[in-house]
C-alpha cells in the first residue's frame, strides 16, 4: 500500500463530529452521522463497538471490541440490531467510528485524557475487526 494516503480519523469534536439519534424505540436502531467530506484519504468507515466490561482496566490499556459494522460508505448510516447494553453488567455500550483504507488499515482511535492514542487488541493497536490488521496515525484529520 505504499504511496497511498493513510486513512484519517473521523472528526470527534466541532461542527463535523459524530452524532447519534435513536431511530427505534428502545435504541435497537441508531442513526449515526459523521463527516466524510472534511478528511481525505479514506475509502470506507467501520463502526467498532463493545460493552463497558470491555473497556481498558487501566489508562493506556487495550479496548476489547465485541463486534463491528464493516464497509460503511455513506452517512447518515442506520445501525440496525444495536446490541442491548443491559446484556452487560455495566449497562454501557461504547462505539467508535473509524476511517479505513477499505482493505486492511484503519485510522486513529483518537487520544485519551492523557493525550495517548487509544488502542485495540490487534496489531499496532488496531481493532482486529473487519479484516483490519494495521492502524496508521499518519493522518489524524478530525482528531
Amino acid at each position: 500500500y505504499a504511496g497511498e494516503p493513510p486513512p484519517p480519523g473521523v472528526p470527534a469534536t466541532g461542527p463535523n463530529r459524530v452524532t447519534v439519534a435513536k431511530s427505534a424505540p428502545g435504541g435497537s436502531q441508531l442513526g449515526v452521522t459523521f463527516d466524510i467530506t472534511t478528511c481525505v484519504g479514506d475509502d470506507e468507515h467501520q463502526l467498532v463497538f463493545g460493552f463497558g466490561s470491555m473497556l481498558p482496566a487501566a489508562p493506556g490499556g487495550a479496548f476489547s471490541p465485541s463486534g463491528a459494522v464493516c464497509q460503511i460508505v455513506s452517512t447518515p448510516f442506520e445501525w440496525t440490531s444495536v446490541p442491548d447494553p443491559s446484556a452487560d453488567a455495566s449497562g454501557l455500550l461504547w462505539f467508535l467510528v473509524q476511517a479505513t483504507d477499505g482493505v486492511m488499515i484503519e485510522g486513529s482511535w483518537g487520544t485519551d485524557g492523557n493525550g495517548v492514542e487509544r488502542v485495540g487488541p490487534g496489531p499496532n493497536g488496531s481493532s482486529d475487526r473487519c479484516g483490519m490488521v494495521d492502524k496508521s496515525l499518519a493522518n489524524t484529520c478530525g482528531q
